[in-house]
């Protein structure tokens, strides 16, 4: 934990009005990380954005975490041939242009 920024998982709990069982929940299915400390639970700072799209979307859409586990699996499937798609573009574009 030495140069990471982690946000203790009680502290989200009260933010988010969730109960930390819940993370661990996310954790035990493999949806998010969470990090042991000093008998402390953490997450990392930067997977914040990452947890508030789940809980956004249990929330929303009354999900439990087994879905919430499909459409994030779906989601980065969609973002990597999005960037794939993408990278693909380019190769024609530079291919192209000579």
């Amino acid at each position: 934990m030495a140069n990471k920024a982690m946000i203790l998982v009680e502290t989200l709990s009260i933010h988010y009005q969730v109960e930390p069982k819940y993370f661990r929940a996310l954790a035990a299915e493999g949806i998010i990380e969470i990090h042991q400390f000093e008998q402390a639970d953490y997450i990392d700072e930067d997977k914040i954005r990452h947890l508030e799209r789940i809980l956004r979307l249990q929330k929303d859409l009354n999900l439990d975490i087994d879905s919430v586990d499909i459409i994030f699996t779906l989601l980065n499937r969609i973002e990597g041939l999005n960037a794939e798609l993408n990278s693909l573009r380019n190769k024609i574009e530079f291919y192209e242009g000579e």
